[in-house]
């Protein structure tokens, strides 16, 4: 058998996602909620990439990490404006803000040292 999890999109729903995991996994269990495959679109696409760099092992750490993460986490960290609009601009947001949040936390998951 083949567990999915597919996450949605939806700014604020990274946060509710992050609590529901957690609460999933401490609620009922660490061996009952292992997926074999996360996707996800948008803040969704955010969480799974975050759920990716953590080992099967490692699932109690991952979710403490990622409530951590959205508590503190700051719209302004992941959603900035363009400088000016633009027709050519095909999104109301820089996407390079979200490349770099992604980054470091891919960065400090793979050296402890930095903190995730």
């Amino acid at each position: 058998m083949c567990r999915a999890l597919a996450l949605s999109s939806g700014a604020s729903k990274g946060a509710f996602q992050a609590g529901a995991i957690s609460g999933l996994i401490s609620e009922g269990g660490v061996d009952n909620f292992q997926w074999d495959v996360v996707s996800g679109v948008s803040i969704g696409a955010i969480n799974a990439a975050l759920m990716g760099l953590y080992g099967a092992d490692e699932t109690k750490k991952m979710t403490t990490d990622m409530v951590d993460l959205w508590h503190d986490l700051k719209n302004e960290q992941i959603l900035k404006p363009w400088p000016t609009q633009s027709l050519f601009n095909l999104s109301k947001y820089d996407g390079s803000s979200v490349t770099k949040f992604m980054k470091e936390k891919i960065d400090q998951r793979l050296d402890p040292s930095k903190g995730l």
